[in-house]
């Protein structure tokens, strides 16, 4: 099964991995990832590029004191399979949980991950149109562009694809900081917030201090997410971590109570988890463990 693109070159490398793993057996996982980045400065002709590619082993071992998982990274180009994989069994066997059995493999989500718009042309060229966007007077930063392309594959026959991109924003006047991540802004949207964070400076510094007291304060979802930021929530999106699950290393499951007694309260606190959603910072087609 095939998601999207598939890169030859982390492909070629992928099926090298695998093929050392069926000959061990047993349940595993392999990704493969390849990043290009470019940082430009705003109201500067200053960039700097990066590139990065990785492979990834994760191996589980059922072994008479319960399962264990280990993960075991590489650079790809010098990815040694026999060694890496080695190294993640190894780990597996050194760090056995509570017995527990794979998921079976279900159908990836078909969930977009890769603005259009970052996409087009060269790395380079859309982080310096997002800088000019956020130049003017008084403001300084930068903004970070980066496109990733992945290939997975698991030991119950998936095989999956797909590309990815992320844009941070950071700058502001007088070493204050505005920052932003999104998965991709247009050149208008990155003047919009812009603007918006200037409005924002200025009504907080015209501000009238409240007398002291106490108040009820409610804070809006927006409040507690700001500009694509989990924000607050991030506390209870860290509980969604699979590897952490599974070590029982969490607070809350799924159907639990996110605190005590909420149950019997007429309007509780639902949290809900989407990991679908298109150009969410965290969706993906597949979770951590290829499920």
């Amino acid at each position: 099964m095939t998601l999207g693109p598939v890169d030859p070159a982390l492909d070629a490398k992928v099926d090298r991995v695998t093929r050392e793993l069926r000959r061990r057996g047993g349940d595993w996982l392999v990704r493969a990832r390849r990043d290009e980045g470019a940082t430009h400065a705003v109201g500067r002709d200053e960039v700097m590029t990066t590139q990065a590619a990785w492979i990834e082993v994760v191996a589980y071992d059922d072994g008479p004191r319960g399962r264990g998982v280990g993960a075991a990274r590489a650079s790809l180009e010098d990815v040694r399979p026999a060694a890496l994989v080695a190294e993640a069994v190894t780990r597996a066997r050194l760090a056995p949980g509570a017995p527990w059995q794979s998921p079976p493999a279900a159908g990836p989500a078909r969930v977009e991950l890769a603005a259009a718009g970052v996409l087009a042309g060269t790395v380079e060229e859309r982080a310096a149109a997002l800088a000019a966007a956020l130049t003017d007077d008084g403001i300084a930063g930068e903004v970070a562009v980066v496109r990733s392309q992945t290939t997975l594959a698991t030991s119950s026959g998936q095989r999956l694809g797909w590309r990815a991109t992320m844009v941070d924003l950071a700058c502001g006047p007088d070493g204050e900081r505005w920052t932003a991540r999104r998965r991709g802004f247009t050149v208008d949207e990155a003047r919009a917030w812009s603007r918006a964070q200037r409005d924002l400076a200025a009504a907080l510094a015209g501000a009238t201090p409240l007398a002291p007291g106490a108040y009820e304060v409610v804070l809006a979802a927006e409040a507690m997410a700001r500009d694509g930021d989990l924000g607050l929530w991030r506390l209870l999106a860290a509980q969604a971590d699979g590897a952490s699950a599974r070590a029982g290393l969490v607070m809350y499951s799924v159907g639990s109570e996110v605190y005590a007694g909420a149950a019997a309260v007429a309007a509780p606190l639902d949290v809900v988890s989407d990991g679908a959603r298109p150009l969410g910072l965290t969706s993906a087609p597949v979770g951590d463990s290829g499920t």
